[in-house]
């Protein structure tokens, strides 16, 4: 083969390379980012979000499962990467938006985790703009893993001053509105997860929709009764 016929098959190989790395984002693939985690942030007007990502947390399955105290919450910050391709001289709407149809939770089952389900799925219905970010909350450890976990408390040695590490990631998958599938990133996250370490002090939530006993943040009066082992309370800062 000559090196002119070399060239222009390579040029041509390079168009077919970049037309469908550039159908990638129009199919969606590039659709949606999960960006960062949030903890939660209660006012007298209720519950929202951080301004800050969080890194971490801390979760009591004590408190989960015997007062039912709630799952873990924690809020996504889900950013839809695509344009709007409205058009309606054309009469054509936009179906650029993404619809999150569930979140996975995939556990890393090392160490004393093995008995964990290695997923697990909670169905939405958020729908996220083309170049919006978008906030929601979510229960990234249920009653039903917190009850799980408590039934053996071999794994913090049978004292509430242990704090054991759990990594899980979280993945958003939806489709466009065009019904082309779209998912997200996966982005990991530690809880430290004790057993009886919180106490609920007087004063109860601020917003009752907001709290979970379970957990420190979002709750006007939760505190550590016991500290120690591998992390401390609440989460650290990270990127928004």
């Amino acid at each position: 083969m000559s090196a002119r016929l070399r060239f222009g098959f390579t040029l041509a190989l390079l168009s077919l390379v970049g037309a469908a790395w550039a159908c990638g984002d129009a199919n969606g693939t590039e659709a949606l980012t999960l960006k960062s985690f949030h903890g939660l942030k209660a006012s007298k007007d209720g519950c929202t979000h951080t301004e800050n990502g969080i890194v971490g947390g801390r979760y009591d399955v004590g408190l989960a499962t015997t007062k039912g105290a709630g799952d873990f919450s924690i809020y996504l910050q889900l950013v839809n990467n695509l344009k709007s391709n409205e058009n309606l001289g054309a009469g054509r709407l936009n179906t650029n938006q993404v619809k999150v149809s569930e979140i996975e939770i995939a556990f890393d089952r090392s160490g004393p985790w093995s008995f964990l389900p290695e997923t697990t799925r909670i169905s939405t219905g958020i729908v996220v703009e083309t170049g919006e970010k978008h906030f929601t909350p979510i229960g990234a450890l249920s009653q039903k893993i917190a009850a799980m976990i408590y039934d053996r408390p071999e794994i913090f040695d049978f004292r509430p001053d242990v704090l054991v590490p759990l990594h899980f990631s979280v993945k958003a998958v939806g489709a466009l509105f065009d019904g082309t599938e779209a998912e997200s990133n996966e982005l990991d996250v530690t809880i430290d997860v004790c057993r009886n370490c919180l106490s609920v002090c007087d004063g109860g939530p601020v917003e009752a929709a907001c709290t979970s006993w379970a957990q420190p943040d979002g709750w006007a009066c939760a505190k550590v009764t016991s500290g120690g082992g591998t992390g401390g309370t609440g989460g650290g800062s990270g990127g928004s």
